[in-house]
């Protein structure tokens, strides 16, 4: 764009506020990617979110239902994951408090792995998600554009946050 400060020639100003703001709006992308990849309390964060857009479920659901997602995705609960930021402890340390398999105590285990959750994720998720779950399923699943799976997902990861 150094050009249209370099040139003595008329600038069509449309087409200059129009590349102002698409100048501004990579940017601040690049930024919000770049800040999410270095922020190791985003781990989970990454894995759902791939890119800087509305997320439709904000809207296609009902308020609390909308919270209940919203607080798994940000990592705003009480799993061991983010609870042992705030104690010292390792995050490979940070083990499941509820079951004994020794296995980091995150948003994937108890959504996928967690065997107190068995009866509640065979009731709430398609099994297509439960049988070998993956980070890939678990951002299709929580990118998923279906109200219901949406609605049965954010009540599982209520049931999962009333535990801690």
């Amino acid at each position: 764009m150094s050009n249209v400060w370099c040139s003595r020639k008329n600038v069509n100003k449309t087409w200059l506020k129009h590349a102002v703001n698409r100048r501004l709006s990579d940017i601040y992308t690049q930024q919000w990617s770049a800040e999410v990849l270095s922020n190791g309390q985003c781990t989970n964060y990454r894995i759902i979110k791939k890119s800087l857009l509305f997320e439709g479920y904000l809207t296609k659901l009902d308020p609390v239902e909308s919270i209940n997602l919203c607080k798994y995705r940000c990592g705003s609960h009480r799993l061991p994951i983010v609870t042992g930021r705030y104690h010292g402890i390792e995050r490979e340390n940070r083990f499941c408090t509820i079951c004994n398999d020794q296995r980091l105590g995150d948003e994937f285990h108890y959504l996928f792995e967690c065997p107190n959750f068995a009866a509640e994720r065979k009731r709430l998720l398609n099994p297509y998600f439960i049988n070998r779950p993956n980070t890939l399923k678990m951002e299709q699943l929580f990118n998923s554009v279906k109200p219901k799976e949406l609605v049965d997902l954010s009540r599982l990861c209520h049931i999962i946050m009333s535990k801690f």
